[in-house]
Parts: C-alpha cells; structure tokens; sequence
C-alpha cells in the first residue's frame, strides 16, 4: 500500500531567500545618492515595489523638504513649493496636492498624506487672504450695485 509519509519532496529549482537588512546606514547613503531628484521619481519610488531601504529615503527625501506657499497674481491661485536654489524643486497646486494625498493614502503613507492635506489648507488660507485683501482694494467691484455705503 501507498504511504505518502515515506516519500521525499524534491524540488527542480533551488527556492531562492532574499533578506534586506533596513539599516539606518542604508537609508542614510541612498538618502543622499537621492538628493537631487525630482518629486515625480520620488513619488514612483514610493508607488513602485522598490526595497524598504529606498522607500523610507524617497519618504525623508519629501518630507524633509522645506514647503512653502505662496499665491500666484498670474495664476491667481495659491500653489505650494520647495525652493530649490534659485528654482522651484516642484509646485504643486490643490488640485495637484489632492491627487498626491489621494495617493499617499492608497499607499498607506499617512505622513506624507498629512502632509500633503496640510499644504491643502495652507493654499486656501492663503487663497483666502489675498481675495480679502484685493475685496478691500476694491469694494465696489465685489459687491456691484448692492454695496452699502460706509
């Protein structure tokens, strides 16, 4: 009678066991080969199946940055910015930040998403700001033929 208990498993092609070791010195040096690239390859790092190593420096590597917001007469809009020298490293407008925080929440990456949400209420803070200031530059203007006399 057949007993399967006897009988040997053979595997055709050797299982191949890859271990990564998150170091902090792994981080560190991929941090810095990193330094100069654009959000957009920091971003498809993060979106892509790339090692815990170079995720967790794409993350710093965003996070890290300096943001700034600032409202834009031309594009009379707010937008925010990391300052890059004497460029713009990117800018990112609210409906940009709201796809990137969208993003950021599908790939479970919850600092960069606040982050991000944050810049959002920043832009309409500013947005705000600069319509108030330009509703007192021209009263008339914003209120038409119903303005009150003051």
């Amino acid at each position: 009678m057949f007993n399967p208990c006897n009988e040997t498993i053979t595997l055709l092609n050797p299982i191949e066991v890859v271990f990564e070791v998150i170091s902090e010195d792994g981080i560190q040096d991929q941090y810095l080969a990193w330094f100069d690239r654009p959000f957009g390859f920091l971003t498809a790092v993060l979106g892509s199946s790339h090692s815990e190593v170079e995720i967790e420096a794409a993350r710093r590597l965003i996070l890290d940055k300096d943001w700034q917001v600032k409202y834009s007469q031309f594009y009379t809009e707010a937008y925010a910015y990391v300052q890059d020298g004497k460029e713009a490293w990117i800018r990112l407008f609210k409906s940009d930040l709201r796809s990137e925080s969208l993003q950021m929440v599908g790939l479970q990456e919850t600092a960069l998403a606040s982050l991000f949400t944050g810049l959002i209420d920043q832009l309409a803070d500013a947005t705000a700001e600069a319509n108030e200031r330009e509703d007192r530059a021209y009263p008339a203007r914003s209120a038409g033929r119903f303005a009150k006399a003051s």
